[in-house]
């Protein structure tokens, strides 16, 4: 029961998110504001941030000066104890910026720590998690938030365990969670690189759904493939991608190798949502980490990325799913008669008298005939729906094959067919 709970409430919250991991790190109240105004206008439900931040989290301040924990002698956080002196500190801020979120209806995807704080994998950290500070610590956000209505949990915070350290670490975050946080708040974690959370954790029992990342090494990146395989689990859960490729970040990490696009965003969250995910999530380079200077690494500020167009696209990837009832739907590739494969891949999805298909290149496509009188069995409209611009224009007669209006890279089209 707890599953299908789960994947009610989420397919409401949960599409789409954005990250902006150093939020209670790196912003003013007054940059956060104008942040969150902005995620709200272009359709965003859920922002995704961590309190114990990747970029020297610890031994550098937020906007305001202040430090999330004590530090010892030297570089010792050996008890990870918040730092809660004076009537303004790191953690006001927090509860500040979470108010902000709230008043705006936006849900926040609260890591308690990035992962390098426990597996520093030759990033920042420091490490300092153990099963034993891990438990204290979590207790104390979870109790410090338990009675907000827009928390969910995420753990891991990009890696992957591989010790049994990490999974000691990993477990006692949870059970501070669960034991002192509201039940029907929800626990996932966003795994690493081309990983999978359900690789290590699909059969705890305090995980609620799954995360992804699909990541960001290569163009046409088969993000529906990673959604398939979650879905072919026991238990069932629910999954989404939280991290296909970023707009505007170097493809592979090289700049030489070009940058990731509009399209190729769009792409990769129309693969994973019409694949049976429960959401995906759109990022930009420049947002999740705050980037404040021009670079090859990163060519744009992240108040100039704030307005991106694959940021604006995603409101229309939402009021799509928005017009059908997408929670009865499932993948049908069964109904397309010649699959497409690679950057053509035509994903099919479908449930209670509609069915949605998407053309990245504008190739098109053919249904099977008696598949669709059997899916849709009154009078059907048809539309094509613009990605980049939202529009929607008539698909003309209803039949089996189906020709987008334009073709080419940064043509791509969806089709929409709704019984009346």
């Amino acid at each position: 029961m707890l599953i299908v709970v789960a994947a009610t409430v989420l397919f409401k919250i949960q599409l789409p998110l954005a990250p902006a991991w150093e939020l209670f790190h790196r912003l003013t109240l007054e940059e956060t504001e104008r942040y969150l105004d902005k995620r709200v206008a272009q359709g965003f439900n859920v922002i995704q941030a961590v309190a114990l931040a990747e970029l020297d989290g610890l031994r550098r301040p937020n906007a305001n000066g202040h430090y999330p924990l004590l530090q010892g002698p030297g570089d010792d956080f050996a008890d990870a104890e918040p730092d809660l002196r004076g009537e303004q500190n790191y953690w006001t801020h927090v509860d500040q910026v979470l108010d902000m979120a709230e008043a705006r209806g936006l849900y926040v995807a609260f890591l308690p720590t990035w992962g390098d704080k426990w597996d520093r994998m030759g990033r920042v950290g420091p490490e300092i998690f153990h099963k034993e500070n891990a438990y204290t610590f979590a207790s104390f956000l979870a109790e410090r938030y338990c009675k907000r209505p827009n928390i969910i949990w995420v753990l891991m915070g990009d890696r992957r365990p591989y010790k049994r350290r990490h999974f000691e670490v990993l477990d006692a975050l949870a059970r501070g969670i669960r034991d002192h946080a509201d039940p029907h708040q929800l626990i996932t974690a966003h795994p690493g690189s081309n990983q999978h959370s359900s690789t290590y954790l699909h059969e705890e029992e305090w995980l609620d759904f799954n995360m992804i990342q699909s990541a960001h090494y290569g163009l046409n990146h088969p993000s529906y493939e990673y959604v398939a395989k979650d879905r072919a689990l026991t238990p069932v859960r629910p999954t989404l991608d939280a991290e296909p490729c970023y707009e505007d970040l170097p493809v592979s990490f090289e700049p030489a190798n070009g940058y990731f696009y509009a399209f190729d965003v769009r792409q990769g969250c129309y693969w994973a949502v019409l694949a049976g995910g429960l959401g995906v999530t759109y990022g930009h380079h420049a947002v999740w980490s705050i980037n404040t200077e021009q670079s090859p690494d990163c060519p744009v500020t992240w108040q100039d990325a704030l307005d991106r167009p694959g940021a604006r696209q995603m409101g229309y990837l939402r009021a799509v799913m928005e017009r059908v009832d997408f929670q009865t739907g499932e993948p049908r590739q069964d109904l397309l008669q010649t699959a497409l494969t690679g950057a053509n891949y035509t994903p099919v999805f479908a449930g209670e008298g509609f069915l949605l298909a998407y053309s990245p290149n504008g190739l098109g496509f053919t249904l099977d005939r008696e598949g669709l009188k059997a899916l849709l069995v009154d009078k059907t409209t048809g539309q094509w729906m613009n990605p980049r611009t939202g529009e929607y224009r008539d698909a003309g007669d209803v039949t089996e094959r189906f020709l987008p209006p334009s073709a080419g890279r940064n043509n791509d089209s969806v089709l929409m067919l709704k019984q009346q």
